[in-house]
């Protein structure tokens, strides 16, 4: 752009500031919209546009061009319209860097604009920033050439015009290019051509965006086009008979976004292998008639980050089939239980091909991901038994947190009811009689579990005399059962049992299989009618037998000694 455009425009916005009420201009001189505007014309736009608080600022028959820097906010409850207008990034993405590929279909390609050259030329080929060209090999005609370092040329005989130039990086990586120099050897003129100026083949630009829109409410495109521009969205997108030009791809960062591209709309010169990267409930509406970037770009990816799956126990381990590019992927979960997927890392879970897709048999590719549990062992399904792991197999999905709580058992009481005789509307039961317990569990869950249960008394929380210790039992999922054991207690009184179910240690939180306590009724525990007076009789009457042992063998051996003396003293 020389000085006289750059003067008349600056005149042209200067003078068009003069007529934006004094509302619209916010501090740090951005450019506050909290009304209904309408900006005609043409403008260089230096400063940040903030459409806010309800407000819409339609843009309209207009001609901008956007210094570096500028970024346009729309926040949730205002739109931006952009009607019959270019908007035009001053700077823009003007490198090339190729796709990765080596067949002779898919290189990497440029074309020379150059017609009639009658002359032997020379092209210089400029590599990006700290980028080199080394094992890099070039293709042009019948003839090939090998380039190193970070600017290198070739020589090509006369004759040549408009023809293209093919890349192929080492190993196949992605070649890149900056600048593209050509200079004959009859003439002093040297054409530099920024490399993203040139038509190409198989290629995305690349560089830094210089112009940002930062979607949270509503945009809307009619007969427009937007040049060189970085668009992200949470909101609403609605382009119709517009070109999207060195834009892709749009971002559409949240579930509840949207973008509908209607009409003759196009895309072209994508700055990935896609126009459009969403999230994975984001709705996107592609009509008949519109045209993406086209070649090797797609239409759209969908992807998801952060997505982890969430366990009982920590450290089961398990494998995901079907993820794009990843035939098979394995992990475990850490030791709360959770397992990031790939790391929580960005993964891709479908894919619109671009139209020029040759190689896939359908339009668009949707992850069908199978989760596999390999190993998921507890207490209650031990390797020793016939039960399988818990969690089973299942669909992926897209939630970001899913919680494996299928295939695990759940037990729940249903009863704990004791075989004692009832006098007086009460349980009574003799000291040092053994009664049935009779526990009644259900399993609720959807996985088959072998469990134990332990009894306390509930007077004092001490361990009751059952037997056998800890019985357990086996419930598959939906079963109803009951573990049968005796209670013997030998104090008198009022007391009942309190049993609770032994979850596996493995668990994080000890309910996440169930289980917990529950009491029985009260029993009043008596003395034993018939032997209640023996009872008090019995201990005196031992201890009056022993008393006499004592004594008497006392008497015997004080005769024993008497007897002794007297022989002596004889």
């Amino acid at each position: 752009m020389n000085e006289t455009s750059t003067a008349i425009i600056s005149g042209i916005i200067s003078i068009f500031l003069l007529i934006i009420p004094s509302s619209v201009l916010a501090e740090d001189n951005d450019i506050l919209i909290e009304g209904n505007i309408t900006w005609e014309g043409e403008m260089l736009l230096e400063d940040n546009i903030i459409v806010s608080n309800g407000a819409s600022l339609k843009i309209s028959n207009s001609e901008i061009i956007a210094s570096d820097g500028v970024s346009i906010f729309v926040d949730s409850s205002s739109s931006l319209i952009i009607e019959n207008s270019n908007f035009v990034a001053e700077n823009y993405p003007n490198h090339l860097v190729g796709f990765g590929y080596c067949d002779s279909e898919n290189r990497s390609a440029i074309k020379i604009p150059w017609d009639d050259i009658t002359e032997e030329a020379v092209i210089t080929f400029r590599a990006i920033g700290q980028g080199t060209f080394d094992g890099v090999t070039v293709h042009h005609r019948e003839e090939t050439y090998n380039l190193s370092g970070a600017e290198d040329s070739i020589t090509v005989s006369s004759g040549f015009s408009n023809y293209w130039i093919e890349f192929v990086g080492p190993n196949c990586y992605p070649v890149s290019l900056s600048e593209l120099e050509v200079s004959t050897s009859g003439s002093s003129d040297v054409m530099v051509f920024y490399a993203g100026d040139l038509i190409h083949r198989n290629m995305m630009l690349y560089g830094n965006y210089e112009l940002f829109f930062d979607i949270e409410g509503i945009l809307e495109l009619e007969g427009s086009i937007i040049k060189g521009s970085k668009i992200t969205s949470n909101g609403e997108i609605i382009v119709k008979n517009s070109t999207l030009n060195i834009v892709g791809p749009i971002l559409l960062n949240s579930d509840s976004s949207s973008l509908s591209l209607l009409g003759n709309s196009k895309f072209s010169n994508s700055t990935d292998d896609h126009d459009i990267r969403a999230k994975p409930n984001s709705i996107i509406e592609w009509g008949d008639d519109v045209n993406g970037t086209g070649g090797l770009t797609d239409k759209w990816e969908r992807r998801i980050a952060g997505q982890s799956l969430q366990f009982d126990i920590g450290f089961v381990t398990y494998e995901i089939l079907g993820m794009f590019n990843v035939p098979k992927y394995t992990n475990f979960s850490d030791d709360q239980g959770i397992s990031y997927i790939r790391g929580g890392n960005e993964r891709v879970v479908e894919i619109a091909w671009s139209e020029d897709n040759t190689w896939e048999e359908n339009e668009i590719w949707n992850e069908a991901a199978v989760v596999n549990i390999l190993s998921y062992r507890t207490a209650w399904n031990p390797e020793a038994t016939e039960i399988g792991n818990y969690g089973g197999s299942f669909t992926l999905g897209y939630d970001l947190d899913i919680f494996v709580d299928w295939d695990i058992p759940h037990i729940e009481w249903s009863s704990l009811e004791i075989n004692a005789s009832t006098e007086g509307g009460k349980k009574v039961a003799k000291i040092g009689d053994s009664l049935y317990v009779e526990a009644n569990l259900k399993n609720s869950g959807s996985a088959t579990a072998i469990f134990s249960i332990d009894c306390n008394t509930s007077s004092n929380g001490f361990p009751a005399e059952i037997s056998p210790s800890y019985p357990h039992i086996t419930l598959s999922a939906g079963e109803q059962g009951a573990i049968i054991f005796k209670w013997r207690n030998s104090e008198i009184g009022n007391e009942s049992l309190q049993c609770r179910v032994l979850t596996p240690t493995q668990l994080i939180e000890d309910d996440a299989f169930g289980g917990g306590e529950f009491s029985s009724s009260m029993i009043v525990w008596e003395e034993s009618g018939e032997d209640s007076g023996l009872s008090f009789i019995m201990p005196a009457v031992m201890a009056m037998i022993i008393g006499i042992v004592i004594i008497g063998r006392q008497l015997v051996n004080q005769a024993r000694e008497e007897s002794e003396d007297t022989k002596e003293f004889d």
